[in-house]
């Protein structure tokens, strides 16, 4: 998803994710209409970070066994290994650069193993190494396990590996040719 500043993109993410309560229209997910009833069921299909996210180092809510399976390779793989440990459903530190800060936010919302992936401008503060990594080995593999990804991006450089572009203008979205 692409958009100037002040367009609506976190805004409709936000919404999207049932942050937001829509003012009029109405939510749909897999085909059934979400109400204020299903809206905290709803919810819990979404993980990610958003541009204000908050880290925390509690990961109770996530599955052992996930932490287990997956923890070591991503800490690795985001090169934050020798930084961070995850010790009895703790990570170790939270201290650490703005750019390790928000690698660490996305390996906790990857663990939290759910359907929809929402990354709003997680690159933004990324060098170029990791923007790489982001795009070329972290969302096709997030992908090929058949979760939906949407990527509030700027970078122009890996739009071509997005399924589709959107682009959102003065509240609108509209589908843009890659």
């Amino acid at each position: 998803m692409i958009g100037g500043n002040g367009s609506g993109k976190t805004t409709f993410i936000k919404m999207l994710t049932g942050l937001y309560s829509p003012i009029k229209g109405e939510i749909k997910f897999k085909g059934q209409v979400i109400d204020e009833k299903q809206m905290d069921n709803y919810r819990k299909h979404f993980a990610g970070v958003f541009t204000d996210y908050y880290l925390f180092d509690d990961l109770m809510h996530i599955d052992s066994t996930v932490i287990d399976r997956e923890a070591g390779n991503l800490l690795k793989e985001l090169e934050i290994d020798h930084k961070v440990k995850i010790l009895d459903k703790h990570i170790s530190t939270t201290s650490l650069s703005y750019g390790q800060k928000k690698r660490l936010a996305m390996m906790v919302s990857i663990l939290e193993d759910k359907e929809v992936y929402i990354f709003d401008e997680w690159a933004a503060n990324q060098d170029p190494y990791f923007k790489e990594i982001f795009y070329v080995r972290i969302l096709p593999q997030l992908k090929a396990k058949g979760k939906t990804i949407v990527a509030i991006s700027h970078d122009e450089k890996y739009f071509e590996n997005a399924d589709r572009v959107v682009k959102m203008a003065e509240g609108v979205l509209t589908e843009v040719k890659n």
